[in-house]
Parts: structure tokens; sequence; C-alpha cells
């Protein structure tokens, strides 16, 4: 299909592309000029465009000859989280930053879309390119827009896949899983509420700062009693607003939260134990809450078929040291799993810690950055997944 060469030459193009993303990254449905630049650079390759999925989601077509279609999808959006990196891509927008590797995925699926389109004459069947916006936006992400919108060009997609740049491998690692490899992900809100008064008499109040204190201490303590132990799943708390004066006890707080978990049962589990940790806890203080708890991204589960195909296809090239067929799940969830609810798809991880380099700060990190070699081996993926369906 590829001289072993080929993918190298766009080397410097890979990195120039993902420098650009990580010096302008756009938060989750602002994505506007990060969609132009894609837009304009898939109609350079030829390609069809169509656009407005989704709010700034797009979608690149390649046609070949009669045969199968397939689908490989990216995310756009970046994080607010101000970047620490001193490098010379330094983000440019204050407190926002491409900390997940979408910058990476963006570029890696451009090259990918632009090397496919000078063998046109070689593909049998179609490719189309799925760039998503919102993937950060938990709990309801693009993916479930823009599967509504793009429904009839998704309608005649036979596979999917998509990657994620992974920290925890060493770069030229390959994993797909055939189990659950990221869990799902959903978000609940509590606000409480009891009786306020001054800081010096504390007992005329219901102390609602106590109950926020006690819940969070209760809320991510609740897999340690409430779930046998082995089965990977967490409670977060990770937002906590109230009271605004030293002296005066608040009659009202508010938490949000996480939960995770990669065994369906768990769905129903959670909301209902934190309801009823909940209400212990404020009745103990002689105060009241209310929740809001929304299911978020579903549990990523591959299509066994295809994730085997995965693996075979990183197998033949030559840039991928191993292949890990049976990863630990992940506790980050990824709406790349309401696409694997509507076709046959596989998603995986491609390596991309290097602690020679000092690269090897996690996802979501101020200093969070990628081994840029690794952006070669992802592509060389997805060539080698095109030979498996659509390459002669």
């Amino acid at each position: 299909m590829l001289d072993e060469g080929q993918v190298e030459r766009y080397k410097d193009e890979l990195i120039q592309i993902r420098r650009l993303f990580h010096r302008y990254p756009e938060l989750a449905n602002e994505e506007t000029k990060t969609a132009e630049y894609v837009e304009e650079y898939l109609k350079n390759c030829g390609l069809k465009v169509v656009t407005g999925l989704a709010g700034t989601g797009l979608i690149g077509i390649l046609k070949g000859s009669d045969g199968p279609t397939i689908a490989f999808r990216t995310d756009m959006d970046a994080l607010p989280i101000e970047e620490e990196n001193d490098v010379s891509y330094h983000s440019l927008h204050p407190n926002i930053m491409h900390a997940c590797g979408h910058d990476g995925h963006l570029a890696v699926t451009l090259v990918t879309a632009k090397i496919l389109s000078t063998m046109k004459d070689k593909i049998k069947g179609n490719v189309i390119f799925i760039f998503q916006p919102a993937e950060e936006d938990l709990p309801e992400g693009g993916a479930k827009r823009l599967i509504e919108d793009g429904k009839k060009i998704l309608s005649s997609v036979d596979a999917i896949f998509g990657f994620h740049f992974w920290p925890s491998l060493p770069t030229g690692v390959v994993a797909a899983s055939d189990e659950a490899m990221m869990a799902a992900g959903d978000i609940f809100e509590v606000y409480f509420s009891g009786k306020g008064s001054h800081g010096a008499n504390p007992h005329e109040s219901s102390d609602v700062l106590m109950m926020v204190c006690d819940a969070v201490l209760s809320l991510t303590g609740i897999t340690l009693r409430e779930i046998e132990p082995g089965i990977q799943a967490t409670v977060s708390v990770g937002a906590i607003k109230g009271g605004e004066s030293a002296n005066v006890l608040p009659s009202n707080a508010f938490i949000k939260g996480t939960t995770r978990y990669v065994h369906d049962f768990l769905k129903k589990k959670f909301p209902e134990t934190i309801e009823r940790v909940l209400e212990g806890i404020c009745k103990s203080y002689n105060g009241g809450f209310k929740m809001d708890y929304q299911y978020g991204y579903p549990i990523l589960k591959n299509n066994p078929k295809m994730a085997g195909l995965v693996r075979e296809s990183a197998k033949s090239v030559r840039s991928v040291s191993k292949v890990i067929h049976d990863p630990n799940p992940a506790l980050a969830c990824e709406d790349f799993a309401r696409f694997l609810e509507k076709i046959p798809g596989s998603y995986f991880w491609v390596g991309t810690q290097n602690s020679n380099d000092g690269i090897e700060n996690h996802l979501h990190s101020p200093r969070f950055d990628l081994d840029e070699s690794a952006l070669v081996i992802a592509v060389e993926v997805y060539l080698s997944i095109c030979s498996k369906f659509i390459l002669e």
C-alpha cells in the first residue's frame, strides 16, 4: 500500500499543523477558527465538506469506487486550563489549552485525509472524516448532536474508528480492548439548604458548610464500602461553593461532581446511593438538599471484531513496538462511545509518553504535551486500517 518512508515525509507537516492548533485553542462549541482551517484543508485535498453539524462540526467525504464506507472521527475542542509549558508553540489564548491532545488528533486526521486523497484511484469504497466539537462538554457532549445532524451521511458508514493519544503508554505502544475500554461519565449537582446564622452562634444554624464537608468525604468514599473491591469506579467532587464572609454561616451551598464506572449496574446504583448518603447527612444537621443527577457519556465498548482489526493493523506498522490486547479500562470518559452505539467500530490508544524528553504529564495537566513522533505512528495505523477495508 505505502512505501515505508511515505508517512515519514509528512512528519514536518504533522508537527506544523499540531502546533498551529496548539497555539490557537478553542473551547467546546467555540471551535470556529479550527473548523474554518479544517474545511479549507480538506477542500484543498479535493474532499467534499459538509459543515454546520452540531454547531461547529463538519464532515469530509472522500469518494472512491464501489465498496464499503469507513469513518474516522476526531475531536476539536480545548480545555479551560492555563498552560504552564515553556515551549515555542505555547497557547496564545489565556486560560485555554489543548491539554488533552486534540490538537494532535486533528493533525493526524487531516494528514491521513491528505495522503488518501493522493491515492484516490486505489480506494475501493469511501472514507468519511468526522470533526466533532465539544468532546469535553460533559454531560451532553458534541457526538450526540453530530450523530443527529449527520445521520443521513452516517447511515452509510460500515465501520468507524477513533483514537486518543495516551500519556500512560510509551511512544510506540498501541492498545485496543475487546471489553469496556473507557468509563461512563455522569455529572451530579447538589444544592444544600438550611438555617444560616452569625459565626459566633453556630448552634443557631444548620451549618450548611459542615453538611458540605461531610458530604464530600462520604460521597468520595462510596466506592470503598458500597462497591465490591476490584470493581473500577470512582466518585469525585470537583466544585464547591458556599459562603462569602468569615463571620457568617451561610444558609445554602453547592457542590458539583462526577461518577465514573465501567459496569452497567452502577448506572442505577450510583444516583440511588448518593441520594441515600445525602439524606442521612442533611437530616443530622437539620438541613435539606436537592440533587440533579445527569447521565453523560455511556461506557465505551468496542466491537470485538473491529478491535481485533485495529490490533492486526497496528502490528503491521513498523514504528509500533508493542500492541496491547487487554489494557486496563480508563475511568476517563469519551463520547466516541455514542458512535459505537450506532456503528461497529473501535477506539484505541496511541502511546505518547517519552520520559527521556520529559513528556510524561497526564491528560488535563497544565504541563501536558505530546511526543510528536507519535503523530506519524497514528497516521500509519489509520492507513493500515484502511488497507484492510478500502485500499487495493
